[in-house]
């Protein structure tokens, strides 16, 4: 019996040295499944954007015609477990009917990508966000999260710059019984202008807004029109305020002086 209880400390050892590591969980386990969204341009429900989420994988069906035109595409997005695209497939028809065939890979330490004006590749220390050329806006809410998780709110992108998220403001909509807690985001930094969109508190995307069109969640379309309107606020403040921070307003009058004009009636620059 005192043998055998020799003994038991070595298999207890044996038995923890078996164990098995916890599997790594995917960086969307909280957003298995499938999302509707309509697409509106002027209260007119003119296409949508569905997606599907199974595993690390993101099938995305973007498409809709206003006046005729309008993007149709699809996209396959692969994330690791820190919510980083590896492998991000674009096919499909830009707005004007061009063909789309763009293509991201993260394979270890080397990112290379493909897309309207050619291939490239570099090398990475670690994971980054692509800012692809002809994609859906779906990606808003991805990059949206890795954004939110950094200290400063911004990070390196692909294949060049930084991005950055601003939160605008928190709100609440109502249709029917359904009441949504929202919070509205700003990201920088890929365009010359800001893209607004909103998230409801389990971070899923609700509406990707502009002053023009709406994105927005499947049985919420009613709300169209008060959804653009954060659009149009954010950007009037906006240029509000790189008015004040630019303009000048000398008081007096200024002379500029080694001007040339170009004469429209000769097609060239008038002497200084």
């Amino acid at each position: 019996m005192k043998i055998q209880f020799l003994y038991l400390p070595f298999v207890l050892l044996l038995l923890n040295s078996c164990k098995q590591e916890d599997p790594k969980v995917s960086s969307l386990v909280n957003y298995q499944g499938d999302e509707t969204y309509s697409v509106i341009f002027g209260n007119t429900t003119v296409g949508h954007l569905k997606t599907q989420t199974f595993g690390d994988t993101i099938q995305v069906d973007y498409d809709y015609k206003n006046n005729g035109r309008g993007p149709t595409m699809k996209e396959t997005i692969i994330l690791n477990i820190d919510g980083f695209p590896v492998q991000w497939n674009i096919t499909g028809n830009s707005t004007f009917g061009n063909a789309i065939d763009e293509h991201y890979t993260l394979n270890g330490t080397n990112a290379s990508w493909t897309d309207a004006t050619g291939s490239d590749s570099i090398t990475v220390d670690n994971a980054l966000w692509y800012v692809n050329q002809s994609g859906s806006p779906y990606s808003a809410i991805l990059t949206a999260r890795s954004l939110l998780k950094s200290s400063d709110y911004s990070a390196n992108v692909l294949p060049a710059g930084r991005l950055q998220i601003k939160e605008m403001e928190k709100t609440t909509i109502k249709v029917d019984s359904t009441t949504l807690d929202l919070t509205t985001y700003a990201i920088s930094g890929a365009d010359l202008n800001p893209s607004y969109f909103i998230s409801d508190s389990n971070q899923r995307l609700f509406a990707v807004i502009s002053p023009s069109f709406v994105i927005v969640r499947k049985g919420f379309e009613v709300k169209e029109k008060e959804l653009r309107a954060y659009a149009e606020k954010y950007s009037t403040e906006r240029f509000e305020t790189l008015q004040k921070k630019y303009a000048h307003n000398y008081g007096k009058k200024v002379r500029i002086s080694n001007v040339r004009i170009f004469d429209p009636n000769t097609l060239s620059l008038t002497a200084l």
